[in-house]
């Protein structure tokens, strides 16, 4: 799964993920997304989070995902701020690849 309000962000990380022959489900609003992890918990294995600019407190849902849901999280991000990055890696999230990733991190995070 992979989160990212800017929907051409989104777009883009849907179609590098598929090229690595992942299956990939997009959400754009975090409300939408813990809605349907909910629902649908076993049906994803790991969830990408494109932490600048979602509509929900970013490390909240972190907490949210790895904590309640039992799943992997990695995070990307332009912001290279340490504390936030500090932050990420202390809410668990299993790696922490700067914006714009590319596909070689991609292929390698699962």
């Amino acid at each position: 799964m992979a989160i990212d309000k800017n929907s051409v962000s989104l777009s883009v990380l849907v179609v590098m993920l598929k090229r690595c022959l992942y299956k990939v489900s997009g959400y754009g609003k975090a409300t939408e997304t813990l809605e349907m992890l909910w629902q649908n918990k076993y049906e994803f294995d790991i969830v990408v989070i494109a932490m600048v600019g979602i509509n929900m407190d970013d490390l909240g849902l972190l907490k949210i995902v790895d904590f309640e849901l039992d799943l992997s999280v990695i995070v990307v991000s332009a912001n290279d701020d340490e504390r936030f990055m500090t932050n990420a890696i202390l809410y668990e999230a299993k790696d922490f690849p700067k914006k714009p990733i590319c596909v070689l991190v991609l292929q390698n995070i699962w």
